[in-house]
């Protein structure tokens, strides 16, 4: 008897710790380039964002989709402005692809693969080259807000502005 219950403990405990924590319900998919002047100017932001958002149910990764990007560049750009969350190579642009992206920097947040927002992430470059000295619109932090808070995202689309890749 005493084995027996012994043996019914032992298999819930496996089967408990074998199973599969669920995964972030929300994902922020973000498109730079270590090569990009506009990456880096948003990386301090994007720290910040991270900082207030990020917990277990939004998860933050960026992708690397520039063809002469290597794990090496990524890992010296991530060292040297301290990003937080994941890094990744976009082999053969897969991601990009997928989602859309044509220029780095580029968000994109999803729940359970619906796209709730794509585009900027906010709105201190007017156009390539000419930035906007007050900031007034932080598109991503807004999204991510109305994540946090359960409320409907208002604005779900932005043209975004930065470096074109191929």
């Amino acid at each position: 008897m005493i084995n027996t219950m012994l043996a019914i403990f032992i298999f819930w405990i496996n089967a408990f710790w074998a199973t599969e924590k669920p995964k972030n319900q929300y994902e922020v998919y973000i498109f730079l380039s270590e090569q990009c002047p506009i990456s880096q100017f948003y990386t301090l932001e994007l720290k910040n964002i991270y900082a207030q958002y990020a917990c277990d149910s939004i998860h933050f990764t960026a992708f690397f989709p520039v063809k002469t990007s290597n794990k090496q560049t990524i890992a010296a750009f991530t060292k040297l402005y301290e990003l937080p969350f994941a890094t990744k190579k976009d082999y053969s642009q897969r991601q990009a692809k997928k989602l859309g992206a044509s220029v780095v920097p580029q968000v994109f947040v999803l729940h359970k693969n619906t796209l709730l927002y794509s585009g900027k992430i906010d709105n201190a470059y007017e156009r390539v080259g000419k930035r906007r000295s007050i900031i007034t619109m932080h598109y991503l932090g807004a999204a991510l807000a109305g994540i946090a808070q359960h409320q409907p995202i208002e604005v779900t689309k932005t043209e975004p502005i930065g470096c074109i890749f191929r």
